[in-house]
């Protein structure tokens, strides 16, 4: 009897090894699934981080932009209780006979009267942030915080100019008719006097209606004040969040 022999062939062997288990094709693919979610992970993280780091920068930039705006605030605060003071001594003085005027001292408190300063805002930080969408970096407590001072800030503008054009309008033409306005430049510069001092204002219908000008440019510097008081307020809730939330 014959025995026949089996003969196996390369094309059998090839096909006997390329036949793998279904666990190795489960590893295969779990190994490839985790290798892309760390590589997420990883791209999320270092974006995070970077974020992070870019929101530091933001915060202590807009931390000194406000720091110096609460510096500025406070100079006009004082040019603003100053003017007001002198106002209240001018109408004072009005309401008093003309042969009982000081023409030296009545002058310079219509120096202070047309005079002009306003609020210089620092929102380089602030206007990045806007524009550049970057305000998102932030909580949304801070962005709320943020825009109430632009608020305040933006009305404060629109009221100084207010101030300006009835100034530039109507009360530095009427002070160039009550006063020599050269001395104006003499006191703005804190140069010595070279012109005579003289008040032109001498009939009672003048004088009120200098002090109705006067008055309403109190009213307005009042209002200013609250609102720089307000402000300051703002800035400084801003300060201290910024200063706790990343340790500036």
């Amino acid at each position: 009897m014959e025995v026949h022999a089996h003969t196996h062939t390369a094309a059998d062997s090839d096909s006997h090894r390329g036949r793998k288990k279904w666990t190795h094709y489960f590893w295969e693919f779990l190994m490839l699934f985790l290798a892309v979610f760390c590589g997420f992970i990883a791209e999320n993280f270092r974006e995070h981080y970077v974020e992070h780091k870019r929101a530091v920068s933001l915060a202590e930039s807009l931390y000194n932009d406000i720091c110096s705006d609460t510096a500025t605030l406070h100079t006009i605060a004082d040019f603003t209780i100053n003017k007001m003071e002198h106002i209240d001594s001018l109408i004072n003085d009005l309401h008093k006979t003309p042969g009982d005027w000081n023409d030296t001292t009545l002058s310079r408190h219509i120096f202070w009267l047309v005079r002009f300063q306003v609020f210089e805002r620092t929102q380089s930080t602030f206007d990045q942030l806007k524009n550049s969408g970057s305000l998102r970096y932030f909580k949304q407590d801070l962005v709320k915080w943020l825009n109430a001072y632009d608020v305040t800030a933006q009305e404060i503008k629109l009221r100084e100019d207010g101030e300006y054009n009835v100034l530039t309008q109507r009360v530095v033409p009427l002070s160039m008719q009550a006063i020599n306005f050269e001395i104006v430049n003499a006191y703005s510069f804190n140069e010595p006097f070279t012109h005579e001092v003289y008040v032109k204002i001498r009939d009672r219908d003048k004088a009120d209606y200098f002090i109705s000008e006067a008055a309403g440019i109190k009213i307005i510097r009042t209002r200013l004040k609250t609102q720089y008081e307000k402000l300051e307020r703002q800035a400084v809730e801003i300060i201290d969040y910024l200063k706790i939330k990343y340790h500036l």
